[in-house]
Formats: structure tokens, C-alpha cells, sequence
């Protein structure tokens, strides 16, 4: 029987919740978030009833170990700019988020059912990327709960499979609660490689092209080798090929297309955290609840009992 999977991307679903309360008490702002999180994850769980629920969380970034070495052609840190923005208040604020979401990891990872991934060189959507080629085969089904938007890459997986439906990956937008659609993903990927992410620092790998050239360059393998050999000069300077850019985008970008050692770690993470899922603890749970004091979590805690041990649904 197929299984149905709830992956939620932990990392961007905290934050979302997180600072959504940035204004509130600063002694509150934890009790709300928690509380908070736990009401969407309910309503996630019955809006999906899934077999499994699984929260990928991000850890120590090898796209930056990548982008800060020599072998990276574009010489822009991968999120290098985030912190330098920050103003000191907010600095302050984003590493409470920041033991905020170890906190949580710990809570849910040990003592609950819910399958927690993280690794070290790993971020979530790594994790989740490889979750859903994972499913594909297996013939399984996953829903994503993430406002992220290159997760819509992820729909390639939508198509025919033997013995599985062909809608392997439902992506849902927690900010809107609407479902990610797109008919091409593979243009949608193909596109974000040329245009880059200025939100995390990847370079554009061919400033002020038009969108025509860039669907032109799509369809038409002569087109892209044009396109691919041309040169602009960057803001130092320097010579740039969009070649050369493109494939280092796509290196940063395409969750199928990381570095061998990366992919590598990303199944034996997922193989391990699925064959070693957690233990629900009723006393363990009320325990972490009554330390940090979040009491409305507490007196709430047969609501969530569902999510938290499967077996009790």
C-alpha cells in the first residue's frame, strides 16, 4: 500500500511563525510560537492525514563551504549578505529564533513520533528534495508544507510512475494555504539558474536577458549554446561566462544536482532517520512544556497527541 507522507520544511515554517510574533512581548514570543506552530501542524495533519509526518530542519551550510572557496567562478557567498543587514535588534532577535528552533528540533526529535532530518552540510531543502526522488521510487506520496518557491522544482516528480499515482509531490504555501502549481518546473528551474536568486545571493548569470531569449534558449539547443557563449562584465571588472555561471547556479539551485559527497549523505541521512523514528512520551513531553513554561501548550497537549504518536490516531 503506498504510504502518504506530510514533509514539512521546518526551518522556514519556524521562522515564518517566529517572526510573525516580532513585535510581541519578548518574554512571550516563545510561549506564542510554540503554541502557534503546534495549531498549524494540527491542521496540516488533518487536512492530509498522512502515514507519517517528517520535519527537515537546515544544519551547517555546504553552499557556503562552496561559494567561500577558490573552485566557486562567481565569487559571491551563498547567503553572505543576510547577516551583514542585520540591525543589531534584530540580530539579537534572530539568535533567540536560532535556539529557538534547536530547542524545538530536540522537543519533537525525542519525544515524539514525528521523524526529524538534519545533518551537518545540509540544509532542509536538500532534505527534501531527496525525500521526494526517494518517494517517487518507492511509489510513495508526499505533501511539502513550505512558502519556499523553488520547491515548486520538485513537481517533475509529477508523472507516470508503475503502481503509484502520478501526482507524487503536493506543494502547500502555508502563507496562503493554497496548493503550488506550475506547468513546467523544469522551465521554472531552467529560468532560476539564468536569473539567479538575489534573496540568497546567486548570481545572475546573464543580467537584463529577456524572458523570450530565456524560453527560446529552453526549446532550442542552438539558441542555448549562443546563449551559453556569451560574456558581460561584472561589477569588478571581470569577464563573465554565462556558461560557467549557469552550471554553478544549477549546482547551488537543482536539489538533484549537488555534489556527489552531498548527495551521498543526503540518503544515508534519509535512510537512517527512517528507520530510526522516535518514541512518543507523554511525561518527557509535559516535562519539556512545564521547563519553559508554556503552559497554554500544556493544557492543549490531548489536541496534539494525534501528530505527536501516530498510533494514537
Amino acid at each position: 500500500m503506498n504510504k502518504k507522507y506530510l514533509v514539512i520544511d521546518a526551518s522556514n515554517l519556524l521562522h515564518r511563525t517566529f517572526f510573525v510574533h516580532m513585535a510581541t512581548d519578548p518574554d512571550l514570543i516563545i510561549n506564542l510560537t510554540y503554541h502557534t506552530t503546534f495549531i498549524t501542524l494540527n491542521k496540516y495533519f488533518k487536512k492530509v492525514k498522512p502515514n507519517q509526518i517528517i520535519m527537515a530542519f537546515d544544519r551547517g551550510n555546504w553552499r557556503k563551504t562552496f561559494t567561500g572557496s577558490d573552485q566557486c567562478y562567481s565569487k559571491k557567498l551563498y547567503k553572505g549578505h543576510r547577516k551583514d543587514a542585520m540591525a543589531p535588534k534584530v540580530r539579537l532577535l534572530y539568535e533567540q529564533f536560532l535556539n529557538f528552533v534547536s530547542d524545538f528540533e530536540q522537543l519533537v526529535r525525542e519525544h515524539s513520533s514525528i521523524i526529524c532530518m538534519s545533518k551537518d552540510q545540509l540544509e532542509a531543502d536538500d532534505l527534501i528534495g531527496g525525500i521526494a526522488e526517494v518517494a517517487y521510487k518507492n511509489n510513495d506520496d508526499i505533501v511539502i508544507l513550505s512558502g519556499d518557491k523553488d520547491m515548486i522544482q520538485l513537481l517533475r516528480y509529477n508523472k507516470p510512475r508503475i503502481n503509484g499515482s502520478d501526482k507524487c509531490v503536493t506543494i502547500l504555501d502555508p502563507a496562503t494555504n493554497t496548493e503550488r502549481e506550475h506547468e513546467d518546473p523544469d522551465y521554472f528551474l531552467f529560468e532560476k539558474c539564468i536569473r539567479g536568486d538575489s534573496g540568497d545571493n546567486v548570481q545572475n548569470a546573464f543580467p537584463r536577458v529577456r524572458a523570450t531569449k530565456i524560453k527560446e534558449a529552453f526549446i532550442n539547443p542552438f539558441a542555448q549554446v549562443n546563449m551559453f557563449n556569451e560574456t558581460w562584465i561584472n561589477e569588478d571588472g571581470r569577464a563573465m561566462n554565462v556558461e560557467k555561471l549557469f552550471k554553478e547556479n544549477k549546482l547551488l539551485m537543482d536539489l538533484t544536482a549537488q555534489p556527489p559527497h552531498i548527495r551521498q549523505l543526503i540518503f544515508e541521512t534519509i535512510e537512517y532517520e527512517m528507520a530510526n523514528p522516535g518514541k512518543f512520551s507523554h511525561f518527557h513531553f509535559l516535562k519539556f512544556l512545564g521547563k519553559y513554561e508554556l503552559k497554554n501548550l500544556s493544557s492543549q497537549l490531548t489536541t496534539f497527541i494525534p501528530i505527536l504518536n501516530l498510533k494514537a490516531a
